[in-house]
């Protein structure tokens, strides 16, 4: 994990300044890491993360398919499983459809 140095100070026999990037060797005491933490000297940097609540534009499109078609599905639900859902619900209209 990579931290963040809050202001110049000797770290590990080392020399860092205030807002350089740091990450430690595999073994380093993580006693010693939360210690600096607690202590405001360093701060963890978050992993840069596409936001989960941003949909593609395939997704928007599949959820509109999906509520004009009358289909409820959970959040959490994969695109493929909605595609099925979709088609599906698509057929069986279809099908009505022939029929009268």
């Amino acid at each position: 994990m990579k931290y963040k140095v809050l202001y110049d100070t000797l770290i590990n026999k080392t020399h860092h300044t205030k807002g350089s990037c740091i990450e430690f060797e595999q073994g380093t005491d993580e006693g010693y890491i939360k210690r600096l933490v607690v202590n405001k000297v360093i701060t963890p940097l978050q992993e840069e993360q596409e936001p989960q609540d941003v949909k593609s534009q395939e997704r928007l499109e599949l959820e509109q398919r999906a509520s004009e078609l009358g289909i409820s599905f959970k959040n959490n639900i994969k695109n493929e499983a909605l595609i099925a859902k979709i088609a599906k619900a698509e057929q069986s209209l279809e099908s009505k459809d022939t029929k009268e």
